[in-house]
Order: structure tokens, then sequence, then C-alpha cells
């Protein structure tokens, strides 16, 4: 019994104390975490429920971005104004691929002049030629999408040229 006479047994007890504990706290953080939908990471869906309120991680010209990129992990994506698409496209990458959609707005006044709006998300719903109206969902978002306006009938095929910028047409993104 070499523990106890030094103090050891108290050591082992404490240590068994303080183990007991933190998994009563670990238990406590995940069940609030499944309960109540908090999370502990940002890519998670539960931080937005809809797509054009979730986190910029990229702003219109930052590192020549044409448009802004939002954090969306996995939302649906819809229209934000209605027009006809006029191109869908699938471009990959390092094993990651996105769509890109464009689509001619019926009413570009309502989009700071741009004719054409365009979303890059993971899958998609929508062939050329089909009418959309806000709302109507086009796809689903990977972990995030790109969203912008173009004066470009397809994005990125022009030499990709500047649109507008897409913030001072929805300030809310």
């Amino acid at each position: 019994m070499v523990y106890s006479e030094t103090g050891g047994y108290k050591l082992n007890k404490l240590f068994v104390v303080l183990m007991r504990f933190r998994m009563f706290v670990l238990l406590t953080v995940l069940l609030a975490t499944l309960f109540t939908g908090i999370t502990l990471f940002r890519a998670h869906a539960s931080m937005c429920t809809q797509w054009y309120h979730c986190s910029i991680t990229q702003r219109y010209g930052q590192n020549q971005e044409h448009g802004v990129d939002l954090w969306t992990h996995g939302l649906p994506i819809t229209a934000l104004r209605s027009g006809t698409i006029t191109f869908r496209h699938e471009e990959c990458w390092s094993g990651e691929c996105v769509m890109d959609i464009t689509w001619k707005l019926d009413y570009p006044s309502q989009a700071g002049g741009s004719r054409y709006m365009y979303v890059q998300i993971r899958t998609s719903s929508v062939y050329v030629g089909k009418h959309v109206v806000a709302g109507t969902l086009l796809g689903y978002s990977g972990s995030f999408i790109e969203v912008g306006l173009t004066p470009d009938w397809a994005y990125g095929v022009s030499n990709w040229r500047w649109g507008v910028n897409i913030l001072r047409v929805f300030p809310w993104l």
C-alpha cells in the first residue's frame, strides 16, 4: 500500500471526481446542443435558415470576386428575382463541383439595371429556358454559394465582365 502511505489514494480519488465532473460538463453541453440547436461550428446550416441571411465570406471585388460568397452549408437556394434561365453549367476544380446558373431578369430595374443574375450552387433543379419567379427553388448549396449580378447571359463566359455590386441592390445580404 505505497499509494495510501504517500497520499496517492487521495489523489486517485480526486482524479476520479474530476473525471466524473468533466464527463458531466461534456454531456450537458452535448444535450444542450442537440435540444436547443446551438452549434459550436459556424459552418453548420442552423446558423441561418434562409440562404440570403447567411454570413458573407467574401465580398464583391475582394480577390477579384464578381459577386458575394455566402456560407450556406446545404440550404435550399431560391431565386431573388424572376427571370428565364439562360445558362446552366457544371464546373469542377480540385474534386469540388458547382453548378453555374444564370437567368435573364424580367425587370432589370429591380436589380440596379443588371440584365442577368447568377448563382454557383452544388446541385440544380432548373434547366435552360425555364422561367422562375422570386422564391423558386434553384437547387441546393454545398458549404457556400456565390451570387451576383452580371451583364452577360452566362456568368464567366464573356471575359468575366464586371456587373453591378449586388450589395448595392440587396444590402441585406
